[in-house]
């Protein structure tokens, strides 16, 4: 694993840290280089709470809405129950996405792929033929935790935060989800 002495000379830091009217921003690599990026990813955004966006911006009930952070695919809902969720954009049988365009209140979200569906809560409530059959029995998926994977997310100021290696000190000003 890269150190950030690798990318910054003590002079870049000291420059950073410096007093507001003397400090400079980051050199440029931190910037342009996808090499920061990921070193970054790596050791503070995997590490802490991110913020993926505004709960206002889902403001219905069924508003649904898929996103990428740092490579990850993730869905946000608003359930019938107010409340935000995030999950794990991505199928249990293939690895698809499921949700590729936002939504705005639906009750069920469906897979483009297999057409696999899931109530707003992350819940599978429909799989049709994965054992040939249109409408097979659940019970088998469900104990295979066929449901959406939850993202560990919180509410401040209407941010939606996400912890998503659940690695991130709890914080007590979230409204938790």
């Amino acid at each position: 694993m890269r150190t950030l002495s690798e990318f910054l000379t003590d002079e870049d830091r000291a420059a950073i840290r410096a007093p507001i009217s003397q400090a400079r921003t980051f050199p440029q690599i931190a910037y342009r280089s996808q090499e920061f990026f990921e070193f970054e990813v790596a050791r503070l955004f995997s590490q802490n709470w991110v913020a993926v966006g505004f709960a206002g911006s889902l403001p219905h009930c069924g508003d649904v809405a898929p996103m990428e952070i740092f490579g990850v695919p993730l869905l946000i809902t608003r359930a019938e129950d107010e409340q935000i969720r995030v999950f794990h954009n991505i199928g249990a049988h293939d690895g698809c996405p499921i949700a590729v365009t936002r939504q705005s209140q639906v009750t069920i979200i469906e897979s483009p792929y297999h057409g696999w569906q899931y109530n707003l809560r992350g819940e599978l409530v429909k799989a049709p033929y994965w054992d040939g059959t249109p409408n097979p029995e659940l019970s088998y998926l469900r104990r295979q935790s066929a449901d959406l994977k939850v993202i560990r997310s919180g509410i401040w100021n209407d941010i939606i935060f996400i912890d998503c290696l659940e690695n991130a000190q709890p914080c007590l000003c979230f409204w938790r989800h």
